[in-house]
């Protein structure tokens, strides 16, 4: 397997420690109702606007490249790997946890916070009062809010996309933190988030250079979609 599917070892331990850690979770009000999700029919012109900013924004959401495992093939295999693929808008983004990593002050996990528009596939957690995806920060310099950086400049476009529910409890794995089962994960950086890019669509947490040639992933076959219409239209005829 390539190098680049190993990811660094530093990250690694943290994906470790993440899986591990008791720490303090999300607050959330048990009186709250399940998130919503508006099943209404994709409006194709404004799927396929391409904001050229909301590209740096998910780059900056992934410090480092972290691949335990390969991506899901193409298209199809990623509708298939997830709990729920969804259309939607970045609506927040705040601090979930920290990382007890034995590094001064820990590292930060960040919660992506969606305002889902539509199940394209799967279904999100009825128990669940909002989509919150999460992902490894980093510690800004002087210390302060690792968020509000990313919150000061949300994209503006709609994105596609292919989360995994961390509630799940693996076999013979440590028991989970109450964070896991109120959070998601993409089901691959390569191709798990998807925006409309300059001609095609783009998977920007896992850009082109960083991909071995010659690999069939998820965010290789979407990209080989013109438009994130067409990619919605793929991820609903998956059978």
């Amino acid at each position: 397997m390539d190098s680049a599917y190993t990811g660094r070892a530093a990250f690694s331990a943290l994906l470790v420690a993440a899986l591990a850690a008791g720490c303090s979770a999300l607050a959330e009000d048990p009186t709250a109702g399940p998130v919503a999700a508006v099943d209404s029919p994709d409006p194709s012109a404004a799927l396929d606007v391409h904001h050229p900013g909301d590209a740096t924004f998910f780059q900056r959401l992934v410090p480092g490249k972290l691949l335990i495992v390969p991506p899901p093939k193409d298209v199809a295999d990623g509708a298939r790997q997830s709990t729920a693929v969804v259309v939607s808008e970045v609506a927040d983004v705040r601090p979930v946890r920290t990382i007890r990593d034995g590094s001064p002050g820990g590292v930060p996990e960040l919660g992506v916070v969606l305002k889902v528009e539509k199940v394209l596939r799967g279904a999100l957690r009825p128990e669940l009062r909002e989509v919150v995806v999460t992902f490894i920060g980093e510690r800004p310099p002087g210390g302060g809010d690792p968020a509000a950086a990313l919150r000061s400049s949300l994209p503006r476009g709609r994105s596609v996309w292919f989360l995994r529910w961390n509630g799940r409890q693996r076999p013979g794995a440590p028991p989970l933190a109450e964070t896991e089962k109120r959070t998601y994960s993409l089901v691959s950086l390569d191709g798990g988030v998807l925006i409309q890019g300059n001609g095609a669509v783009d998977a920007p947490t896992y850009p082109d250079d960083d991909r071995p040639a010659n690999v069939a992933t998820l965010g290789a076959d979407a990209q080989r979609h013109q438009r994130l219409s067409e990619l919605v239209a793929t991820v609903l005829r998956t059978p």
